[in-house]
């Protein structure tokens, strides 16, 4: 199956699935329906989304696999079918068992998630577990902007103490032993 075909599939689901999305949360659905039909490109950018089957994208559909859902991913030669479980409880109860456990980029999709698993499930020749981190594009800026806010913050901290480290370092005998054997 072609990236092409796999995108044009997932974008006839998403619009199967408008009725369910309005009844479920209107707001939500008019605020960033555009912006998550984008996800699918940028999961084609970034995954081999041709490995997932055209009757695999409907249970994929944004609406149903959404962020924290967990699929359960067979190799692509496996008569075993995708299954989306919505919550960890249904996935345990289900007594599912993946092989390994992956986890897409930030802002990943379904179709992401699954694609990326889907490879790793190809190469192990078993089922892998894959847990959708995201919802693409909707996520994208805020990941990054809270990793930049925090982990800036966090960084420009550590640099403040660098100097003292240094300082404490002189009265450790281990980190002069340590020179002293290096040479330095």
């Amino acid at each position: 199956m072609s990236t092409l075909t796999t995108l044009g599939e997932i974008q006839v689901n998403r619009n199967l699935a408008i009725p369910r999305k309005l009844a479920d949360n209107p707001v939500r659905t008019v605020a960033l329906d555009a912006i998550q039909r984008r996800n699918a490109v940028l999961d084609a950018v970034f995954y081999d989304v041709a490995a997932i089957r055209p009757h695999e994208t409907a249970k994929l559909a944004f609406w149903l696999a959404r962020e924290g859902a967990i699929i359960m991913v067979p190799p692509s030669g496996s008569s075993a079918e995708l299954e989306v479980f919505l919550t960890p409880q249904e996935y345990f109860a289900s007594g599912g068992e993946g092989t390994a456990l992956t986890v897409a980029g930030v802002g990943s999709s379904a179709l992401g998630a699954a694609a990326f698993a889907r490879n790793v499930a190809d190469a192990l020749g078993k089922p892998v577990v894959a847990v959708v981190s995201g919802y693409g594009l909707a996520d994208l800026l805020t990941e990054a902007l809270g990793g930049f806010f925090l982990f800036g913050v966090l960084n420009s901290v550590r640099h403040a103490f660098e100097p003292l480290d240094e300082v404490t370092k002189l009265f450790t005998r281990s980190e002069r032993k340590a020179e002293e054997l290096s040479g330095s």
